[in-house]
């Protein structure tokens, strides 16, 4: 028989998105096996997660949210890192584990291994957090280099690092140079699927269908995710556009193709966080325009 473990989750915000997903299906994997499992976070939101964070399936704790996130707007990185190293400090100054999942933030993986010197650390690498975020200024090249090769270092302190495909992969070795001789492991994202077993019949689908996007559009581009600036949604649109005026073989131009289809966005938004307000949801829908566009905006989950 395989001996059970205690494994710790951290993760810096467990809210809604494809990052918290993952870490919420690892953990119901692992603790489904038998195993002990516990997340650590440093903010988390009954009415704002996913719900097995919420109804007593996984065990959740919240450490450090008094930390501000920003200071008038700035340093949000910096301070994302010191909510973690400060949620890993309180953690382990008190429990031991034997495995800890370490999500989105290396910044406090070289205090895990000082503190828990015996426990094996896993670091999952979503994307460099390096290339998500621009230097249009000289403070901000300043800042972003001591944070970017903080995050380098720090990233290859890890015991093991997952990313989740070849393609971040290839990005991961071509990003932190100095991690030349670390293959990250590819680890797909995985999928509790009992959340698939209710039947849905036809009829329903296509009543959904129906609803949300209408009978009379040609082409149907639909769009569920938790909505951030970064994502760039508006280019996919606009692809979408020209693969439907391929498609009817014309050279009917981007416009006249979105006016020939629907695109329907399921957005999400939180005004807690800068980069998911309601003004770039309108401004989404201003960009697609009323004549094709059905965008609704949740406060919520999707």
């Amino acid at each position: 028989t395989t001996a059970m473990v205690k494994v710790a989750f951290f993760h810096p915000d467990l809210g809604l998105g494809g990052a918290e997903r993952l870490v919420v299906d690892a953990a119901v994997a692992l603790q489904e096996k038998g195993n002990e499992v516990v997340i650590f976070t440093n903010h988390h939101e009954p009415d704002r997660c996913f719900k097995e964070t919420a109804d007593g399936t996984l065990t959740v704790f919240v450490h450090g949210d008094w930390i501000p996130r920003h200071l008038f707007g700035f340093g949000h990185a910096a301070f994302a890192y010191l909510r973690m190293v400060y949620l890993a400090i309180v953690v382990l100054l008190s429990q031991t584990f034997d495995v800890i999942f370490c999500d989105q933030v290396s910044a406090c993986i070289p205090f895990m291994r000082l503190i828990a010197s015996n426990t094996k650390i896993l670091f999952y690498c979503h994307f460099p957090d390096m290339l998500l975020t621009d230097r249009k200024t000289m403070a901000k090249k300043l800042y972003r280099s001591i944070l970017d090769y903080f995050e380098e270092v720090t990233t290859g302190m890890a015991h093991v690092i997952m990313v989740n495909s070849n393609f971040t992969a290839s990005t991961f070795r071509s990003t932190f140079k100095r991690l030349n001789k670390i293959n990250p492991v590819v680890v797909y994202p995985s999928l509790h699927f009992d959340t698939f077993d209710e039947d849905i019949s036809d009829s329903e689908v296509k009543q959904f269908m129906s609803d949300l996007v209408g009978q009379d559009k040609k082409h149907v581009f639909l769009s569920i995710n938790r909505f951030e600036r970064k994502k760039n949604l508006q280019l996919a649109v606009q692809v979408s556009a020209l693969v439907c005026a391929t498609r009817t073989k014309t050279r009917t131009t981007t416009s006249d193709a979105l006016m020939q289809s629907r695109a329907s966005s399921a957005l999400w938004f939180s005004s807690r966080l800068a980069s998911h307000d309601a003004r770039t949801c309108v401004s989404l829908s201003t960009f697609l325009g009323p004549a094709y566009t059905q965008a609704k905006c949740f406060t919520g989950g999707v």
